[in-house]
This record gives structure tokens, C-alpha cells and sequence, in this order.
């Protein structure tokens, strides 16, 4: 409202003099802060309320006052001057609204005009006040803090105001946005870390309650497992690096150009040369065949020829059979592809198979107590796989009952553990053998060896075999050693020559009739042949190469080369 418009108040006068609204009703009015409360004096309880009030103002005081100098409506003046009073800044001439400091405050009820009715309420709690304000006959508009102000124009129009105390939403540029953006997954960083570390510590908290060997353990096996993935990692990679290589190769490949057909006819390939070595061929490939079977340990080690015998051919069946090929003792192109091959299986005796090697080897368990006679067969089945796995238990061995490499080396040993029932026989037989010995001399019995092995000259070649018709190199020997009353297990050149109750000759030129001789080959230090010294420089041996027993020479330069050690069974 208009503060210098007096011309409505007419009827208000009468209001602000009696104290009563113009339509009757009345008003109280509240007392400032001042007076006797300003000096901490408070008013006596019982005096009437009206002794509190001053006498009504005349109208010229109240239009003539300075806008907030006093009290309205009279009041008490505060004691030494009370509290300060706010200087009020002059509003637009279309309303004007102030809020008293401190505790002041007016409460008016709802006057009501002649010509029209008009409401305005103020609020003074918190030092806020909403005025709505109505302008001209055409309508106002008034804006308030916290609250709501209506106010009627005078005349045709009316104005009204509203205000809901809230600042208008500003739009954010794209560059706050991204800054609240970071904030806040900084924010999820910060406390998804600090989850974390917290989780480790409680982890390893945990972890350090434990027991020492617990920690060891659970360490170790992470770190193994650590490993582990590394590992499988790097391999992983290396494999994908080299696939993309051998790919990159193959699309820089140039393409083959295609050659259009004419109507000349192409001429027909020769078909590849069928290999084909077998028993009675002769040349430097068979000499290379037989060192080869030699070293894969088909083949007793001797001093290679260049013929195809009999004991080539059982080399080449065994290794046939080793590899699940047809056992015809013929080298075709698959059998010496094979032979060649760098992943050639070396000899061994596994359940399943048969031959004549197979029944020797159930004759040495038979010997050491492992096997009875009656399941001699040839056949490798279940009664020697079990038979083999007693063995290998008694000596300390992996019980898998296959013949392989160290079993074959135990059994052929000379300190190899019998079973128990069999050691009673093994001490009798020693000492018949020892009486037998004592009746005769030395060197009849080195004669008796001796003449036993010229009877065997002729003799076929097999290996495993010791008589009495077919032998290999060991078995020649043992067959004459017990002629002569010599006792000794069946063993291979390598367990005779550990034979330690034998004497031991180191030089080959000290050696003396009826002394085994051993050897090994160019291409192996393992010994694996040995044969029969009968003086002159000559021996009798079983020759692989040569498929038979055969009487040589045992000084030549070859047998020089590989001699290894010699024993001298009788004295």
C-alpha cells in the first residue's frame, strides 16, 4: 500500500484512535521491548493490563512520525534508547514491506474496506516479511521471501503475489558437469580403496593369528599357484605369438600360379623306390642298420658287419613288435622310417607281448624265486607282471610291473634280492658247485670251460637264449661257466662284468685262458658284449652281427677300441 495515500484511511481513523476496526471488532496492541524491561525491572504481576497501555496518539502525530522512529499506537519508549533500530531502505512507490529486528512484531487482522476488501499479512519471526502489493485499476503483481501475500487493487483490477522462498535452478555449463562427473567417481575410487585395504588388513590379521606352519603352507601354496598362472600365462602368449606368425608367413605366401590345361599329357611321376632290407642283403646300409638296432637295444652290442643274419632279423621283429608294425623281420619303408626316427621306442618287455625273449626273462624269475616253472609260456601276462612287481618291491623299485630299463638292469645284476624261499637253494647250490670245484684243478676246469664253448661254434644267435643249441653272448658264457662248475646267475655282459668275487683285469694284453672278456661299442659306454679268451689273441663269442657262435680274434683294433674290463672267473 501506498504510505503518502491517506485518502482511504478515512475510515481507519476512527479505528486507529478508538482502537476498534471499522467493522466493530477490536485490537490489542502489543508492547515493545523497552521500558521497565529494558532496565531488567519487570512490571508487577498484578496491575491491570490497561495500566500497561498509553493513551491512543492524535492522528497529526502519527502522520507527521518518521517511518520506524517509535513505537506505534503509543507504546513504551524504550529505556536508554532500548535496542538499536534498523534503518529501513524506501520501497518502489507499488508496495512497501519491512521486517523489525529482534523480537518486534505486528499481528494485523484482517481490516475490510468499503469500496473492497483487501488482506495483508505480515510475518515477523525470523526477520522475514511477504507483502503483496496491487498496483493500478489494471492489477499488480508482488514477489515475497517465505510466504504468501495477496493484495487487492483498488477499483476494476486486482493484482496478486506469490513467492515460494526458492532461488530458480541455474543450468550447469558442460564444464561443471564434468567436473562434478570426476568428483564423483574420484569419490567411488577413494572409498572402493579404502574398502579394499581395509578387507586386507582384516585378511591379514587373520592370517598372522595363525600357526607358523599353517602360514608356510598357505604361502607356499599361493605362491605356487602364483607361479603357476605366470607360467600358463607366458606359454599362452608365446603360443598365440606364434600362431600369429606362422599365420603372417602363410598370407605373404605367394599364390601359385594356376597353369591352364593343354592338350599335351602330362607325364606320369615315377612312383618312390620301395625300401626293402631282409635277411641275406649285404652292404653299408645294413651295417648302419645293425648299429642303429644296436643302439636302441634290439641288438646284443658286437662288432657290426655288413650282412644281413639271422639275429639282424630278430632285432628287426622285436623292434616291429615294440611299435605294433607287422613282425615279418623285413625293413620296408614304415619299419626303417621308424628305426630312424628320433622318438624310436628303445627295447623293453611289456604285458602283452611273446617271443623268445620273453620266455628267457621268465626263466631268470623263475631263477630268483619270482615265478614257478610251470608258467614258463613266453607269454607275458599277468602271472609275470605279478611276478615282476614282487621283484620290484623286494629291490626297492617302482611297482608298475614292466620290464623297463632299471628292472632289466636290477635283474641282470649280480646282487639282485631273491625272494625268501629261494635264498635256502641259491646256499646249497653254491656249495655243491664249490665241492665239485675243489675236485678238480684250476686249469682242468679252465679246460672244461674252454672245450664247452668250441662245442657251441655253429650255434644260432638269439637273443635272451643260453642253450643249449641258440645263444646270445651272455647266455654262451653262463652255459659254459656251468660246465666248468662255476656258479653264477643268468645275467647279461653288463651284471657278469659286476661280478666283484671275480678277479679284475684291466689291460687287455695281461689276460689269460679261460678270462672273460667285455666290451662295449663306438657308439655306447654300457658294456654289452663279452665273450670266452682261449690264449692265441683269439676268443669264442655268440655274434649278433654275425648271427652264431663264432672263434675271432680278440686283439684287432675294433675289440682294442672298446674294451672295457676283464674277469677271471676260475683261479
Amino acid at each position: 500500500m501506498n504510505t503518502n495515500d491517506y485518502g482511504k484511511l478515512q475510515n481507519k481513523k476512527s479505528s486507529a484512535d478508538s482502537g476498534l476496526y471499522g467493522n466493530g471488532s477490536a485490537y490489542r496492541t502489543v508492547p515493545a521491548m523497552g521500558g521497565a524491561y529494558a532496565a531488567n525491572n519487570h512490571p508487577l504481576r498484578n496491575t491491570a493490563q490497561d495500566s500497561y497501555r498509553a493513551p491512543a496518539q492524535p492522528r497529526a502525530a502519527y502522520d507527521s512520525a518518521q517511518y520506524g522512529a517509535a513505537p506505534r499506537q503509543g507504546g513504551y519508549v524504550p529505556v536508554n534508547n532500548g535496542y538499536p533500530q534498523r534503518t529501513t531502505q524506501p520501497l518502489p512507490q507499488d508496495g512497501r514491506a519491512h521486517a523489525a529486528a529482534g523480537h518486534n512484531h505486528r499481528i494485523n487482522h484482517n481490516p475490510t474496506a468499503a469500496n473492497g476488501s483487501g488482506a495483508k499479512t505480515a510475518v515477523n519471526g525470523n526477520g522475514t516479511k511477504a507483502n503483496g502489493n496491487g498496483g493500478s485499476a489494471n492489477g499488480g503483481s508482488g514477489n515475497g521471501g517465505k510466504g504468501t501475500g495477496n493484495g487487492n487493487g483498488y477499483g476494476n483490477g486486482n493484482g496478486n503475489g506469490n513467492g515460494n522462498g526458492k532461488k530458480p535452478i541455474k543450468k550447469k555449463t558442460l564444464k561443471q558437469r564434468l567436473i562434478a562427473w570426476l568428483k564423483k567417481a574420484l569419490r567411488s575410487v577413494y572409498l572402493f580403496g579404502k574398502t579394499v585395504s581395509a578387507w586386507f588388513k582384516k585378511t591379514f590379521a587373520k592370517f598372522n593369528k595363525l600357526e607358523k606352519p599353517i602360514r608356510i603352507f598357505l604361502a607356499s601354496a599361493a605362491g605356487f599357484v602364483l607361479i603357476a598362472v605366470v607360467v600358463i600365462i607366458a606359454v599362452s602368449g608365446t603360443r598365440h605369438q606364434r600362431e600369429e606368425a606362422i599365420q603372417a608367413e602363410l598370407s605373404m605366401a605367394t599364390p601359385v600360379p594356376t597353369i591352364a590345361p593343354t592338350a599335351t599329357p602330362e607325364p606320369t611321376p615315377s612312383p618312390t623306390p620301395e625300401i626293402r632290407i631282409e635277411k641275406g642283403a649285404e652292404g653299408e646300409d645294413v651295417m648302419a642298420l645293425q648299429k642303429r638296432l644296436m643302439e636302441l637295444g634290439y641288438l646284443a652290442i658286437d662288432e657290426p658287419t655288413s650282412y644281413f643274419g639271422h639275429a639282424t632279423k630278430e632285432a628287426v621283429k622285436l623292434f616291429q613288435r615294440q611299435h605294433e608294425l607287422q613282425q615279418d623281420g623285413i625293413c620296408g619303408n614304415e619299419t626303417i622310417t621308424m628305426i630312424y626316427a628320433e622318438d624310436a621306442k628303445p627295447y623293453v618287455m611289456t604285458e602283452g607281448t611273446e617271443g623268445d625273449d620273453i620266455k628267457s626273462f621268465q626263466e631268470q624269475l623263475v631263477e630268483l624265486g619270482y615265478l614257478e616253472d610251470n608258467q614258463v609260456t613266453g607269454y607275458y601276462g599277468t602271472d609275470t607282471v605279478e611276478a615282476v612287481t614282487k621283484f620290484q618291491n623286494r629291490n626297492h623299485l617302482t611297482k608298475d610291473g614292466k620290464a623297463g630299463e632299471q628292472t632289466l638292469e636290477a635283474i641282470n645284476s649280480p646282487d639282485a634280492r631273491v625272494s625268501y624261499t629261494k635264498e635256502q637253494e641259491i646256499v646249497k647250490e653254491k656249495k655243491k658247485q664249490a665241492a665239485l670245484a675243489r675236485a678238480s684243478s684250476a686249469e682242468g676246469r679252465i679246460d672244461k670251460l674252454i672245450n664247452a664253448a668250441r662245442k657251441q661254434l655253429g650255434d644260432t644267435y638269439i637273443l635272451g637264449k643260453s642253450g643249449p643249441d641258440s645263444f646270445d653272448c651272455s647266455g654262451l658264457v653262463v652255459y659254459c661257466l656251468r660246465q666248468a662248475n662255476v656258479y653264477t646267475r643268468r645275467l647279461n655282459a653288463a651284471g657278469l662284468s659286476k661280478t666283484t668275487s671275480w678277479t679284475k683285469i684291466s689291460d687287455l694284453d695281461d689276460v689269460k685262458r679261460g678270462d672273460l672278456l667285455f666290451f662295449k661299442s663306438d657308439d655306447s659306454s654300457t658294456i654289452g658284449h663279452v665273450g670266452i679268451y682261449i690264449g692265441g689273441g683269439e676268443m669264442i663269442d655268440a655274434s649278433s652281427a654275425n648271427g652264431k657262435v663264432v672263434r675271432r680274434g680278440a686283439k684287432t683294433s675294433y675289440w682294442r677300441r672298446n674294451f672295457v674290463v676283464a674277469r677271471r672267473p676260475i683261479e
